[in-house]
């Protein structure tokens, strides 16, 4: 009903038989495209990542971290952080550039969950 409303007699009789338009080329944001091909690539990684962990994207993570030398993934990822975060959900994307260390983190046994499981072959008094 709308077409018909703004349709000339030149026009086709149905909005099915008109040509889609072609777009504009001047139009086209070449960086803000190579950007979102990061984005994309991202958004892959970090679905591998979950499912390597079993966690399923339904289930918020705190922090995804992504480690790059590449100005351009860097700055891709810092301008579109907020797709990314809701693509990944995630409360924070975290860029960093170069090495990433977690050696401030120190890892524990709980014996709960390995008494029954190693019985006897768990080391005394850890």
């Amino acid at each position: 009903m709308m077409y018909e409303n703004i349709r000339t007699p030149q026009d086709p009789p149905s909005i099915h038989m008109t040509d889609w338009w072609a777009g504009d080329d001047d139009l086209v944001d070449e960086s803000l495209e190579r950007a979102m091909d990061i984005v994309r690539s991202f958004d892959e990684a970090s679905a591998n990542a979950r499912q390597a962990g079993k966690r399923k994207l339904r289930w918020p993570v705190r922090e995804v971290v992504v480690v790059t030398d590449n100005e351009e993934v860097d700055a891709a990822l810092c301008s579109l952080s907020s797709i990314c975060e809701e693509r990944a959900n995630a409360e924070l994307v975290r860029v960093i550039r170069g090495r990433f260390d977690r050696s401030g983190w120190r890892a524990e046994p709980v014996m709960k969950a390995l008494g029954p499981a190693f019985g006897k072959e768990c080391p005394p008094g850890t």
